[in-house]
């Protein structure tokens, strides 16, 4: 460094002079969050909780939160511009408390093929120890069975989560470009960040007792699918139902079956619905014992069930159906943009396949 540059400083591992530090940039050079912990600070407020780092790579002890019981909790984050000493406040669900042994890191959780989603969630953990982040199954979770989560859209778009995204940017997790894509596709209200897919397998919340609707995004096509009788079957009567009520998280998913025998080369393209979660399911209908639809559970697909002690079926949608609808437009945009596992021939698999056009009805 030449002695002609005062009043400046040369960081060797950059190779660049820098005029000064801050606590940020050396918190981000240093070491994160244990360089941090060194760093004198204001004391915060009583009951105010505090985060240094939303990278789950740098997360220490001291980003262990305790959030049992508690229907908002103040949460400071250690880059964040804002006067406000107490923070923002994070709450776990309308007029519920966090569940008893809340306890964990709050981190940024950014699954692949799902730009620009991603997301701040809390992976639960009994003990002060950081580390072992790739179990998403340990992510504190709602009633619904779908992840607590606070959505980058969301993030990007909403003046009270500004705490929050100093601290996304200063931790290098997300950039200006995936800030701008969200603020531009969900700009539009009719786009729900939960239920917005970029590839095939990706969770989305689903309601039992509604129609389901849902948004394919790929590359900037931006395609809205629905099937409005995918949980509807056919009562005793004659009259559509929809036997089952609760939600849960599903994924779509292709179905491993034999094409028609005189086109092998050129299978259709099918795809089951598997639920990930299903929480507080129960019946939504009164008399009449045949219910069309298998209880949805976790780790099960979407079943029909047929009367005379038949085996029940899986759901299975075709997405070139000239008949396919939105649905089917979003589906094969999804299809085209994935990763598609070679499909299998049909006696590796155990149930019988059903054809369907994204209902139960037939069952």
């Amino acid at each position: 460094m030449s002695i002609l540059t005062p009043a400046r400083y040369f960081c060797r591992s950059l190779r660049t002079p820098v005029r000064s530090f801050n606590r940020r940039s050396l918190r981000t050079l240093l070491g994160g969050d244990a360089f941090a912990d060194s760093l004198p600070s204001a004391p915060l407020p009583e009951g105010v909780l505090s985060v240094t780092t939303l990278n789950p790579d740098l997360i220490g002890p001291s980003n262990y939160l305790d959030l049992s019981s508690k229907k908002t909790v103040p949460i400071r984050f250690a880059a964040s511009r804002s006067e406000n000493v107490a923070g923002i406040r994070v709450a776990y669900a309308a007029s519920s408390s966090f569940p008893r042994n809340a306890r964990g890191y709050m981190y940024y959780s950014h699954p692949p093929d799902a730009a620009p989603i991603g997301a701040v969630r809390f992976r639960l953990s009994k003990k002060n120890k950081p580390g072992g982040f790739g179990r998403a199954r340990d992510d504190l979770r709602l009633h619904s069975g779908c992840c607590w989560q606070i959505m980058l859209p969301y993030i990007a778009r909403l003046p009270k989560y500004a705490a929050l995204l100093d601290q996304l940017l200063a931790d290098n997790l997300v950039t200006e470009v995936q800030l701008a894509r969200c603020r531009a596709l969900f700009a539009d209200e009719t786009m729900v960040p939960e239920k917005t897919l970029f590839r095939l397998g990706q969770d989305f919340h689903v309601d039992f007792a509604e129609p389901m609707q849902f948004t394919a995004v790929v590359g900037d096509a931006v395609h809205h699918g629905e099937l409005p009788g995918i949980f509807e079957t056919i009562n005793d009567r004659g009259n559509p139902q929809r036997p089952w009520a609760g939600g849960g998280v599903a994924h779509f998913e292709p179905a491993h079956t034999t094409p028609n025998s005189d086109a092998s080369t050129d299978p259709r393209r099918l795809l089951h619905l598997r639920f990930t979660h299903a929480n507080d399911v129960r019946h939504a209908t009164k008399g009449g014992r045949f219910k069309g639809l298998l209880k949805p559970r976790d780790g099960i697909l979407l079943m029909a069930t047929r009367r005379g002690g038949l085996p029940p079926l899986p759901w299975v949608f075709d997405i070139d159906e000239s008949d396919s609808g939105s649905a089917g437009v979003a589906l094969r945009a999804l299809w085209d943009s994935s990763r598609v596992p070679e499909i299998t021939d049909s006696s590796q698999t155990k149930p019988e396949k059903a054809s369907g056009k994204g209902t139960a009805n037939d069952a």
